[in-house]
C-alpha cells in the first residue's frame, strides 16, 4: 500500500501551512513523494491522501480485503469443505 497526496502542489502547501519543517526538510519530503509516485506502480494499492478520513476509510478496506482473501482463509474453507488440501510447494 502506498499513500500519495492529491497532487504535488497540495502536499507543499501541507507541509507550508504546518510551518514545522525546514526548507530543506520540505525540499526533501517533496522529493521523497515524487520517488514513491514514480514508483507506484510496483504496489498493490494505491490511497490518495486528499482528505484523512476518507483515507482511512479507503486504508481500512484495503485491509478488510487483505484480511477476505480466500488463499488467506483456504484452512477454513477446506474443513468447510471436509477435503483438506495438501500444503502448496515452496519455490
Amino acid at each position: 500500500v502506498v499513500a500519495l497526496p492529491p497532487t504535488l502542489e497540495a502536499l507543499e502547501a501541507r507541509l507550508r501551512g504546518r510551518a514545522t519543517d525546514t526548507e530543506a526538510q520540505i525540499l526533501l519530503r517533496l522529493a521523497t513523494a515524487r520517488a514513491e509516485i514514480a514508483a507506484a506502480d510496483f504496489y498493490d494499492y494505491v490511497i490518495v491522501n486528499d482528505a484523512l478520513d476518507g483515507a482511512v476509510d479507503r486504508f481500512v478496506a484495503v485491509l478488510t480485503a487483505e484480511r477476505c482473501r480466500r488463499a488467506r482463509n483456504q484452512a477454513q474453507l477446506d474443513a468447510l469443505r471436509g477435503t483438506p488440501r495438501p500444503p502448496s510447494p515452496t519455490p
